[in-house]
């Protein structure tokens, strides 16, 4: 009988010297996993240059019918909240294509790690067609979905009024919906 526990107590120490490390209850191997980062903000909005083709809803104030056209935008960034912002836009009021310049100051502030940037602007351009070009000023405000590379989708309203000077032929105000593609570079 000796010799069975004897055998026994060597099998014993052998598996455990074979077995042989660090004690560990469940509770430590969570301690030792390293912890899970926080999600960092979108790096799509860091800055740097972008195109904007779309297409847009125009609701003059005057005694036109609604009417869509289309444009394209380009876009710089000196950092991930202030930018400008140039386009030109076409849309088709009373059988006569309408033209639309404008240069934009754009503010945005991107929320975390959504990659969704709302923005403001405001800037000044030209209004040309009915064979006259008149200035025009105009605010607005959209929000910028990056979801794909820097690439995404945008879509914002502005406030545009022609200038002039105050005459019956002078240019009605008007809004303008624009939704669009953002391709980053």
């Amino acid at each position: 009988m000796k010799t069975t526990q004897a055998t026994a107590l060597l099998s014993l120490a052998t598996a455990s010297a074979l077995t042989a490390g660090q004690m560990m209850s469940p509770y430590d191997s969570m301690a030792q996993q390293a912890p899970m980062a926080a999600p960092t903000a979108c790096e799509a909005f860091s800055g740097g240059w972008a195109l904007a083709p779309y297409a847009l809803f125009l609701t003059p104030d005057a005694d036109y019918d609604t009417t869509f056209g289309y444009g394209i935008g380009a876009e710089y960034f000196f950092n991930t909240y202030l930018g400008l912002a140039g386009s030109g836009q076409w849309a088709e009021i009373a059988d006569e294509t309408y033209g639309n310049y404008a240069v934009d100051v754009v503010a945005r502030y991107p929320v975390g790690s959504l990659c969704l940037a709302p923005y403001a602007y405001a800037g000044l351009g030209l209004i040309n067609g009915n064979d006259e070009t008149n200035l025009l000023v105009r605010v607005g405000i959209g929000v910028d979905w990056r979801f794909y590379n820097g690439h995404g989708l945008f879509a914002d309203w502005s406030y545009t009024a022609p200038g002039g000077g105050g005459g019956e032929d002078d240019w009605e105000d008007y809004q303008t919906i624009r939704l669009g593609v953002k391709i980053d570079f």
